[in-house]
């Protein structure tokens, strides 16, 4: 009985399939079904080694990629936040722009000073 370790199967040199050995396994009583779950065990921890292995080779593979993105990612914060500082500029001066349409005696230079005044605070 030997283990593939390309597949994670068992194999054995005589053409006996894996049902068969588990079988002739669990036929021995408690040793042989400890048997087959140590072996079922060891297959299953070498087959969840080989994915993860293959996994960190490919997120190694994309590193190049994963950098771009990132930088990207945070040119784009870089980006939306001084737009959001503008918008926010722009919708002040509205503001002070509305209510000096309103009321014309409004000094809007004064009216700038006291909202960035206001919005420091």
């Amino acid at each position: 009985m030997l283990l593939d370790q390309t597949h994670g199967r068992l194999e054995s040199g005589a053409g006996m399939n894996e049902f068969d050995m588990i079988h002739d396994l669990v036929n021995l009583g408690a040793a042989g079904l400890m048997g087959v779950l140590w072996t079922w065990e060891r297959m299953m921890s070498r087959q969840r080694e080989r994915q993860l292995t293959e996994a960190h080779e490919r997120l190694m593979s994309h590193r190049n990629e994963i950098s771009a993105l990132t930088d990207l990612a945070e040119r784009n914060t870089r980006a939306i936040t001084h737009f959001d500082k503008t918008q926010a500029a722009l919708r002040q001066w509205l503001e002070i722009m509305v209510q000096a349409k309103r009321n014309p005696s409004v000094d809007i230079f004064e009216a700038h000073s006291d909202h960035d005044h206001d919005s420091r605070s």
